[in-house]
């Protein structure tokens, strides 16, 4: 039957699994996991398949917790591998066959925890550990999620202050660099804002020179010399030094 060769399929895979943690630091140890995790899901295809043929059957006990179980088993083999989200579907696949199994909320949250969303992995560990209250496991994990949870905080925190004071001094240099007086002959860096009251350079273009320039023949009427600038002494002419402001 349906069942008989998906229990000796996972059967196959729990050996193949208990390799896998026996070896865990080696390559045999990762291969005798996906190797479980093949049988696995060998199984679950299996399961799937006669339920196709009898859709009724789903509603059978056995069917139920031969599937919870596949379910279950393929997360278990998917953490060892490499958490994301295959195992977090697996559990939510076994969850809406048992919305209260605490191997299902554990592996998720771990699932969870190792793809850094912290805040619902350890709304899984807390569900979890209601569900299964005599389980140290289950509470040691909530513990050091809680832990990671606070630190990934901290150097999250840390990196955007350390971004945020490269930019004000990215900023404050910028303005000092445009504030400094250029030397004779260099365009003004004019990358800041012109201060109130500050002085604007017009640029002329050789036309613009000889369009400035007075018309030889043009004579100086009476009231335009009242209305010129009156002329400076040689004291009140001194040039400003360069530490002025112009």
């Amino acid at each position: 039957s349906a069942l008989g060769k998906a229990a000796a399929l996972r059967a196959e895979g729990n050996s193949l699994f208990q390799r896998g943690l026996q070896f865990a630091k080696h390559t045999l140890g990762r291969n005798s996991m996906i190797e479980a995790c093949s049988k696995y899901a060998l199984a679950l295809e299996t399961l799937q398949l006669a339920l196709e043929d009898a859709p009724a059957a789903r509603d059978q006990p056995e069917y139920r917790e031969a599937l919870l179980t596949t379910y279950l088993n393929l997360a278990a083999a998917g953490l060892q591998i490499e958490p994301g989200e295959s195992v977090i579907n697996c559990c939510n696949a076994a969850l809406e066959l048992d919305p209260n199994n605490a191997k299902a909320l554990f592996r998720r949250g771990k699932a969870r925890a190792a793809l850094h969303e912290y805040t619902a992995a350890l709304a899984d560990l807390l569900a979890a550990a209601h569900a299964n209250p005599k389980s140290k496991q289950i509470r040691e994990e909530y513990k050091t999620v809680k832990a990671d949870k606070a630190r990934h905080e901290a150097a999250e925190a840390f990196r955007r202050e350390t971004e945020a004071g490269m930019k004000r001094m990215a900023l404050e240099k910028a303005c000092d660099h445009g504030s400094t007086k250029a030397p004779s002959g260099a365009p003004a860096d004019r990358s800041c804002v012109d201060l109130p009251g500050s002085a604007k350079v017009v640029e002329l273009s050789d036309d613009d020179e000889d369009d400035a320039q007075p018309d030889p023949g043009a004579v100086i009427q009476p009231e335009q010399q009242s209305a010129a600038a009156p002329e400076l002494s040689s004291t009140q002419a001194r040039e400003p030094s360069t530490g002025e402001s112009p």
